[in-house]
C-alpha cells in the first residue's frame, strides 16, 4: 500500500509507447548525510530527505522518464524494461553529491532504487 501512495504522489513525465502492462514501476528514495558535524549518543542524527529531480536515462543517452521526490525524499515513475542510468538532480546547488547508478529493469515486480548522497560534512 506504501508503494501505491507513493505512486500516486509523485510527479513524473514518462515518455510515450508501450503498453502499461509492459511498463515497470521504479520508486525509491532520495536522502542525504550526515546532517551533523557531529553525532551524539542520545541525539540522532539521520538522513535527510533530498528535494530533487531523480532521472531515468535510455542506453542510448535519452531521458525516458523523471519524477520529483515528495517532501520524504520518495519518487517514483514507470519505465519499459531495459537497461537505465539513474541520476539525481539537486536543486540546491552542487551538494550534496549524489551517486549515479546503473540497472535492468526486467518484467515483474517493481525495481527499487535508493540514493544515499553525501553533504560534505566533515
Amino acid at each position: 500500500m506504501g508503494v501505491a501512495l507513493v505512486l500516486t504522489a509523485c510527479s513524473a513525465n514518462i515518455a510515450p509507447g508501450g503498453s502499461s502492462r509492459s511498463r515497470i514501476d521504479v520508486s525509491g528514495s532520495v536522502t542525504a548525510g550526515p546532517t551533523c558535524p557531529v553525532e551524539r549518543v542520545g541525539q540522532p542524527c539521520p538522513p535527510a530527505p533530498v528535494h530533487a529531480t531523480v532521472v531515468a536515462t535510455g542506453a542510448a543517452g535519452e531521458p525516458v522518464a523523471q519524477a520529483t521526490t515528495e517532501a520524504d525524499g520518495h519518487y517514483a515513475f514507470t519505465v519499459p524494461p531495459g537497461r537505465y542510468t539513474f541520476s539525481v538532480e539537486a536543486t540546491g546547488g552542487f551538494l550534496p553529491r549524489c551517486p549515479t547508478k546503473s540497472a535492468t529493469v526486467k518484467l515483474g515486480p517493481p525495481e527499487q532504487v535508493d540514493f544515499v548522497c553525501d553533504t560534505g560534512i566533515r
